[in-house]
């Protein structure tokens, strides 16, 4: 068959520049200018280190992959160039671009050496289908994702091809079929725990049941997110986890996210899940003051306070310490504000004490292993 050379776009690096920024084994690697299979994954390798930050350099070790898989006849290194180019591409906004490399992957798509390609070949054009709002056509090259998965052996694959069917399903509104599919991806994501893979699918359940007010399911599902994604209980911070546990519309009025976040924390206290519960406490305080409801801000700090003391968590008491500060120094309570604002540099000088001794008993754990090995 043969091949159409697609272009490239005007490359405004230095080809030495960009190999400058790789790692240096891989960077010899490309330098070497082998003509083999390795040599592609290498070009694929390297422009992953550019893909979210210098798109034409992820463009352009993507086109080397692809020239010389094709000079090889090495489908499966089209099938991983054609791929990335597609997505680069359509980040950058070149929906031409896309659209040539997408169908050049297509074609490739029904090659047996493509592997498990394939699968991904048609979740991409599935997903491009739903950005058109073609959704017979979106559902028809998934359930041909999900067929050339199935055909290699690779079920786990399609918990992103469920992901699909449930977008569909939501830009048709039909949320039995959107929770039915999301729970089908969960079934498929939850036996390996990959926390991309994973982590992802319990995000869209979680916006899911938050969106529809099903409060307890939106909790079992944000407590199994936040046990894949802080494994340290040490770790646990407070506020960076606002912007992936809730879920309200841009324009929502502060007053009715108030209101939700209150059927959170109710079903939070009710299933038991205390590291949840400072979280959302936290968010609920920060929501009371902007709509300027401060008595109400310090109640619920008070609360935070108390689940934090309850689990022994000294970062998050510290935290809600220096919140209650902050609010009493807003009320004009300053003896108050003072007084807490106390409590909150001896917390923090146990943190520091507390991560000091841990830091010595893991090193002279190290320290003894490797006298015993060396023994």
């Amino acid at each position: 068959m043969k091949r159409s050379k697609l272009l490239l776009p005007a490359c405004l690096l230095v080809v030495f520049s960009l190999r400058a920024q790789l790692p240096e084994d891989l960077r010899t690697a490309i330098e070497q200018n082998t003509e083999d299979t390795t040599a592609v994954w290498n070009y694929i390798k390297a422009s992953r280190y550019y893909h979210s930050s210098l798109l034409d350099s992820a463009v352009y070790f993507n086109q080397k992959a692809l020239d010389l898989s094709g000079k090889l006849r090495f489908e499966r290194g089209e099938a991983a160039a054609l791929m990335r180019l597609t997505g680069i591409y359509r980040m950058a906004g070149q929906i031409e671009q896309a659209k040539k490399t997408e169908e050049a992957a297509l074609k490739l798509a029904t090659i047996p050496e493509v592997g498990e390609y394939a699968g991904k070949i048609y979740e991409l054009k599935g997903n491009s289908m739903i950005d058109g709002m073609v959704l017979d056509s979106a559902y028809y090259y998934f359930s041909l994702a999900e067929k050339a998965n199935l055909a290699i052996k690779q079920p786990y694959r399609n918990f992103s091809v469920y992901l699909g069917y449930s977008n569909i399903a939501t830009q048709e509104e039909d949320d039995k079929k959107t929770e039915e599919y999301l729970l089908k991806a969960h079934e498929i994501s939850s036996t390996r725990r990959i926390r991309k893979d994973h982590g992802m699918v319990l995000y869209f359940l979680m916006d899911f049941y938050f969106s529809r007010g099903d409060m307890k399911s939106y909790a079992t599902y944000a407590a199994e997110y936040l046990e894949l994604t802080q494994g340290d209980q040490s770790s646990l911070r407070v506020n960076p986890m606002h912007q992936f546990l809730y879920f309200f519309d841009e324009v929502e009025p502060v007053e009715n996210q108030i209101g939700k976040m209150k059927q959170v924390i109710q079903a939070q206290s009710e299933m038991g899940h205390q590291r949840n519960l400072l979280i959302s406490y936290d968010y609920l305080c920060l929501l009371q003051k902007e709509a300027g409801q401060w008595k109400e801000a310090l109640q619920t700090a008070m609360l935070g306070l108390e689940a934090a003391r309850r689990i022994q968590y000294l970062n998050e008491e510290t935290a809600f310490t220096q919140i209650i500060a902050g609010i009493h120094e807003h009320l004009g309570d300053y003896r108050q504000a003072h007084q807490f604002l106390k409590k909150a540099q001896t917390l923090q000088d146990s943190v520091h004490v507390y991560e000091s001794l841990k830091n010595r008993q893991e090193l002279e754990v190290k320290f003894e292993t490797e006298k015993k090995e060396a023994a």
